[in-house]
């Protein structure tokens, strides 16, 4: 028992013993990390104070859409004036969604640090930026306070929500976001609804591609309202940050022919003519005549266009403040046949030109004895940074495949040039590329880059060359001609390479004294076609691609003709067709095998009729210069056609050149025909008849000629008394009617009864319009043709 106790009591003990031991362990620990803490602040307390970042930009409550880098502002000088501008060797911070590209972390200034963006970041994403933990270790100090910041670009929003058009089967409207949308993800999300109801329409997105602008086809309500939804936190492609609350936007139909909006482009750059339309609910009569439109203030250069269901202004639009009234002066006519009077007023305002900056001319060739002057144009930029990479031969073929950063490039050059800025006009600057080059020679890739706004820039791939190429592509290789442009003589001892289209050397060759060099590249080649032609004289370097500018004559005899073996004669006439009774004038032109002029010596000139008769023979005496002339009266009975003429020796069978020309009749007019309809209106049940009557000019009958008659019916909208600014018009969808073509000929005085074809609209209500044209032809002769109109009443109503 005792034994047993005292076992009991030593378990207690143990325990005890143990909880002490790791008390003592913990202490000891602190201990150790506290006096640690302690000589790091100490050190930092030598070295002057904690480090933080004071500023970072930009910051969280900043939209960071136009962003090109990040910076850090810390609380004391980090960096030697050596180290700034340098690339770091090490991520002081991490990014979240990381960026597309990797940027380039730079110290500016000694307490700044600046992380380049080599790309835009992405719309609608949060950022989120966490701070490294070698500071230490680069910098010899911890980072203390915060360490973690964030920003986010803009949210998706909807830009804009309009009627399309609009007719009483369907309605197409507009919906446009601030950045790109799946069209999969707008179908399963956008709701379309009449309304006041609570039953879904049915409709049909006309776009299917990712963008930023979509078209969505609504079978149109029998309610004036159509009203279409989107959910909150409905996304864009580009990132999470969707509807921050949910959309909604009735949209009011109109019942009839209307004037809807002013549609001005939504972005403008340094276009010098722009676009905006005078839309309608209606498709807009393609054929009508334009009416005229007004503007205030006034655009010198307007045009004015039917466009589908918009009349489109194009002009200059830079007068005044961007805010401008147009009144269209004349009647505008849908394509149902629907007017809408003269006096439609619209307001728009044009926005101003976004900051741009664009090269005239995105790629060509420059001489280097030349101006090497350069145009660019830009709007709404202060001064730009032109800048200038040498492209070599062995990379080529990918910088003119646009893949800019394929392979880096080395920056030669670069200069910054003022712009002479005139508000939000379009300045165009002549850049000298000898001040940013010196002498140069070969193939560049030139980057204008605006200072103020860094993601406006554009690129152009410019060639300073003397090195004129000229290929010829056979089923057996490539042969270039090499010539000196400035001199206009040939090149030798230019070093010519053929490069495929995989980007592969296929052959290469020197020029010779003719500045000629052929390349043997059989089809079929293991590393590709022939795409490329380079060419190198010193530090010149040129090229010519194959499938550009290039003359294809397979359908082209390529033989030509036989060399004359005596005398060579063109032989032409003054115009290349005549009327019976017509004087044709011949001129010949003679030359010696050398191509020199002849001596003089007798000519003779036959000439065949259509038939193949040779009508007529007679000689000639060549002048001065071995010129001639010839001429040969027709008869005003004669035969019509081609007629043949030759020249050669008196009674030589041999000629030296002929020519054929043609004697065609011109047929006048020689009847006439009037058709009008046997009433001004036809009631319910009675019979559309049409009355025909024709004559010859010289006053008898034209009897028994066949005549044919077509045409169609066309609604007329109603017009109240009350109301006369206004039309209206049943939508039943039947505006026209075509009917069948009658066809017979007149009688022995010249006259006939039509009766037209009137059953497609014999049961239909309203108002219509026959309108026809009666057409009677002389058999191998000229037709002649006569409109008419009428009305017609089918149910009695009007």
């Amino acid at each position: 028992m005792n034994d047993g106790n005292e076992k009991a009591s030593a378990s207690p003990r143990f325990g005890v013993a143990i909880w002490i031991i790791l008390n003592l362990a913990a202490i000891l620990w602190i201990r150790d990390e506290a006096l640690d803490l302690a000589s790091r602040d100490q050190a930092s307390s030598d070295d002057g104070p904690q480090l933080r970042v004071v500023a970072v930009s930009p910051d969280d409550g900043e939209i960071a859409d136009d962003a090109d880098r990040l910076t850090f502002v810390f609380n004391r000088e980090l960096a030697t004036e050596s180290e700034l501008g340098k690339p770091l060797g090490w991520e002081p911070f991490s990014i979240e969604p990381a960026p597309p590209s990797v940027g380039q972390w730079r110290w500016v200034k000694p307490a700044v640090l600046e992380y380049r963006l080599a790309e835009r970041l992405a719309p609608a994403n949060r950022f989120e930026i966490t701070a490294g933990n070698d500071f230490v270790r680069w910098l010899g100090a911890p980072l203390r306070g915060d360490r973690e910041f964030s920003f986010s670009t803009s949210r998706l929003e909807v830009e804009d929500c309009a009627i399309h058009s609009q007719d009483h089967l369907q309605t197409k409207i507009n919906l446009r976001f601030n950045h790109p949308v799946q069209p999969d993800v707008l179908r399963k999300h956008l709701v379309c609804q009449a309304q006041g109801a609570k039953d879904k329409l049915e409709w049909e997105l006309l776009t299917l591609v990712l963008g930023k602008s979509f078209r969505v086809l609504i079978k149109t309500p029998s309610s004036r309202g159509v009203q279409l939804t989107l959910p909150k936190d409905f996304a864009c492609a580009a990132g999470p940050l969707g509807l921050q609350k949910g959309f909604s936007k009735v949209i009011w139909l109109s019942p009839a022919f209307a004037a809807t909006e002013a549609r001005a482009p939504y972005w403008r750059a340094a276009e010098s003519r722009i676009s905006v339309d005078l839309r309608f609910n209606r498709d807009l009569d393609p054929v009508q005549a334009v009416p005229s439109v007004s503007l205030t203030p006034e655009v010198e250069d307007l045009t004015v266009s039917v466009h589908r269901n918009a009349l489109r202004l194009t002009g200059s639009f830079d007068r005044g403040n961007g805010s401008y009234e147009a009144l269209v002066k004349g009647d505008v006519r849908s394509l149902g046949g629907e007017v809408l009077p003269a006096g439609v007023n619209y307001v728009f305002n044009m926005p101003k030109r976004s900051p741009t900056v664009t090269f005239v001319h995105s790629k060509g060739f420059l001489s280097p004895h030349g101006n090497l002057s350069l145009d660019l144009k830009t709007a709404a930029v202060g001064n730009i940074t032109l800048s200038a990479q040498r492209i070599y031969r062995n990379n080529l073929g990918n910088q003119l495949r646009r893949s800019w950063g394929g392979f880096p490039q080395k920056e030669v050059a670069s200069k910054e040039f003022p712009i002479e800025r005139q508000g939000n006009e379009v300045t165009q600057t002549i850049l000298d590329l000898r001040s940013l080059l010196g002498k140069p020679s070969g193939v560049y890739r030139l980057r204008a880059e605006a200072t103020d706004a860094r993601w406006t820039a554009d690129d152009a791939f410019v060639t300073v060359t003397d090195l004129g190429i000229t290929t010829k592509r056979s089923s057996n290789g490539v042969l270039a001609w090499i010539t000196s442009l400035s001199k206009a003589s040939p090149v030798e001892g230019a070093s010519v390479s053929v490069i495929s289209d995989r980007n592969q050397l296929l052959v290469q060759g020197k020029s010779d004294s003719h500045g000629i060099v052929e390349l043997e590249t059989p089809d079929g080649h293991p590393d590709g076609q022939p795409w490329l032609v380079t060419v190198e004289k010193g530090e010149d370097l040129s090229y010519r691609l194959l499938n550009q500018r290039k003359w294809h004559l397979s359908d082209v005899a390529q033989n030509g003709r036989d060399p004359a073996e005596a005398y060579d004669l063109f032989l032409y006439p003054e115009r290349g067709v005549y009327r019976p009774g017509d004087v044709i004038r011949l001129t010949g032109i003679l030359r010696d095998p050398e191509g020199s002029v002849p001596p003089k010596f007798p000519l003779e000139v036959k000439a065949w009729q259509p038939d193949g008769r040779k009508v007529r023979s007679w000689k000639v005496d060549p002048m001065d210069g071995g010129i001639f002339h010839a001429e040969f009266a027709t008869s005003e009975d004669g035969q019509t056609g081609p007629y043949r003429f030759a020249v050669g020796l008196p009674g030589s069978l041999q000629h030296f050149g002929e020519i054929t020309t043609l004697v065609e009749a011109f047929e006048p007019v020689r009847v006439e025909a009037i058709a009008k309809a046997e009433k001004a209106i036809f009631g319910p049940d009675e019979k559309h008849l049409a009355l025909l009557t024709s004559r010859y000019l010289f006053g008898q009958p034209a009897a028994r000629l066949p005549y044919l008659v077509r045409g169609g019916y066309h609604r007329v909208p109603f017009k109240s008394k009350r109301f006369p600014d206004y039309r209206f018009k049943l939508l039943d969808g039947e505006s026209t009617r075509s009917t069948s073509a009658a066809e017979g000929a007149t009688d022995g005085d010249g006259q006939a009864e039509i009766l037209l074809a009137e059953s497609r609209v014999r049961h239909l209500p309203g108002l219509w319009e026959g309108r026809f044209h009666a057409t009677v032809t002389v058999p191998g002769g000229r037709s002649v043709s006569d409109r008419f109109t009428f009305r017609a009443d089918p149910l009695g109503s009007h």
